[in-house]
């Protein structure tokens, strides 16, 4: 089942999809992690859609199309997106076009190139134990023992000032 499962995903995945949640008007490019087929993207969106983000300082890690930073955008975050994924970069420069919608993007792989402390971190983070071959995979393998964890939490500590929100889903 897990076969059929990402071979169908790969197959959708293959061409730009349009994706339309939460007055949002998003396109996803091939390669890149799709927000609707997951319902961590969504949950973390709607949270972040009920805090008071006016004039915050906001970072999206691993973004993949944007919906969450720009959920935050749309209310009044001061959003900088960042992902690994060439691609994933392009599409947030897109979808932030698309939205109207101020967001930083920045191609980083976690914290390398992110400027910092921000006062909310949002991390929708890859979950399963397994090298990722090729960039679309990072979204959802987290390395062998999940060491993409380990790597994040020694980031995330110079980064996380007084009063830092971080958001995971896990």
């Amino acid at each position: 089942l897990q076969r059929l499962l990402q071979r169908g995903y790969a197959w959708h995945n293959a061409k730009p999809r349009r994706y339309h949640r939460d007055g949002l008007a998003l396109l996803v490019l091939p390669g890149v992690f799709h927000p609707g087929f997951f319902h961590s993207s969504g949950v973390l969106a709607r949270y972040v859609a009920t805090l008071d983000l006016r004039g915050r300082s906001f970072l999206e890690l691993g973004a993949g199309t944007g919906r969450i930073a720009l959920t935050a955008a749309r209310a009044g975050a001061v959003v900088t997106a960042s992902d690994i994924h060439p691609a994933a970069v392009e599409n947030l420069r897109l979808n932030s076009t698309r939205n109207h919608l101020p967001v930083a993007v920045v191609e980083s792989d976690l914290f390398a190139k992110l400027p910092g402390p921000f006062d909310v971190i949002a991390i929708n983070p890859p979950y399963y134990p397994r090298t990722p071959r090729g960039w679309a995979e990072h979204a959802f393998y987290s390395g062998e023992e999940h060491a993409y964890f380990a790597r994040l939490f020694a980031q995330l500590a110079p980064r996380v000032a007084s009063g830092t929100e971080v958001l995971m889903v896990l």
